[in-house]
């Protein structure tokens, strides 16, 4: 039996949910599992259902903002080398046969030099760097892919980029596709062509994600459509959007932090078709949610997004960064009931391709011990 460790660090957004099936589908294939969480995981207690307290750790790294939070941060980080034993207890003293980080985190690092472990590996989300993330980030998770075993990522089209890049072999970069989330229910989102189509942009707001390319590209459509509704949920700094978006019709805006008990009535309103917008990207988490509920998606042809979409054979595609280009494709489904009834059925029909269990016993039968 095969003893691993999940190390998990980012309390919310999509690290918890991410991390959580992953240790399930490592139990469900025969592993002895433990994890690294922080104090305030958002999922702590279906942690605590999943695993036994003494295998599970949770670490204060929370930081505030501004000066104050520097000073946390680093006192976070001097108080747990001064007292790791207490904090790690008995995981200090396991000897497992890899460790997995969901997540890149600075934190991870540091924990890669107390833990015994035959393999330290890295999932690496966004192996290209979002164009809004700071050159410091950017270099840290530089360093930490280079001081791993071995990483992984989600899309197939990112192996040979991670070989140019970080100078990895190819026998250090394994490959799983990004699964389905289950954010609970087995509800399916239904249409009725009578009623107005809902576009709905989810997820973390920041400029790569292209919402000044949808909010034009929408502005364009309410000219010719009044049956049409916009939504944007998620947290992140909205105010360089404000002004036009404010001169839209018919949109809503949900700017915060969305709970993972409230994404299923999200998705599930009637009509609602994903928009992912983005100028650059890996991949995303929004699709295997998409996938979850039938949501047809509407995606910018730009980094995995196509491949996480099973190369196009499901899915609609403009191209990126360009308003008029997305405008003809949310034209397009408006007037064309049919295709969003399909785009929907396939959607559903692709989902069960995305099985956690399975994706994650092939992912261990191609690491070497």
């Amino acid at each position: 039996m095969k003893k691993i460790l999940v190390v998990a660090l980012y309390p919310n957004e999509s690290c918890p949910v991410f991390s959580l099936h992953f240790a399930k589908a490592l139990l469900r294939n025969g592993c002895s599992v433990y994890a690294i969480l922080p104090q305030n995981v958002i999922n702590k207690e279906e942690w605590l259902e999943t695993l036994s307290s003494d295998q599970i750790c949770f670490i204060d790294n929370e930081k505030g903002k501004g000066w104050k939070g520097k000073i946390q941060k680093y006192s976070n980080i001097f108080k747990f080398i001064l007292f790791r034993k207490k904090f790690l207890q008995s995981i200090l003293k396991i000897k497992f046969d890899i460790v997995f980080y969901t997540f890149f985190h600075r934190w991870n690092a540091l924990l890669k030099r107390y833990l015994f472990s035959k393999r330290h590996i890295l999932f690496v989300h966004d192996p290209i760097p979002h164009s809004d993330e700071h050159a410091n980030r950017k270099n840290r998770q530089k360093k930490q892919i280079k001081n791993m075993d071995a990483i992984i990522v989600l899309s197939k089209k990112f192996i040979p980029l991670c070989q140019s890049e970080f100078g990895l072999s190819v026998d250090k970069i394994l490959y799983m596709p990004h699964c389905l989330m289950h954010y609970g229910g087995d509800k399916r989102v239904q249409f009725d062509k009578n009623k107005e189509i809902n576009f709905l942009f989810f997820g973390r707001i920041t400029s790569y994600k292209g919402l000044d390319v949808l909010i034009k590209a929408y502005r364009k459509l309410e000219e010719f459509n009044t049956k049409v509704k916009l939504t944007i949920a998620g947290n992140g700094d909205f105010d360089s959007y404000m002004e036009e978006f404010s001169n839209l019709k018919n949109a809503l805006l949900i700017n915060r932090y969305i709970q993972d008990e409230e994404i299923k009535d999200i998705f599930l309103q009637e009509n609602t078709i994903c928009v992912l917008p983005y100028i650059d990207a890996t991949q995303s988490g929004v699709i295997p949610i998409a996938y979850e509920y039938g949501n047809p998606v509407i995606a910018s042809d730009t980094g995995g997004l196509k491949e996480q979409l099973f190369e196009g054979e499901v899915g609609i595609f403009c191209l990126p960064n360009d308003v008029e280009s997305l405008f003809q494709k949310m034209f397009d489904v408006v007037n064309n009931t049919d295709l969003i009834f399909s785009q929907s059925e396939q959607m559903i029909h692709f989902s069960s391709k995305l099985n956690w269990e399975y994706a994650t016993n092939v992912l261990l039968d191609t690491i070497t011990l």
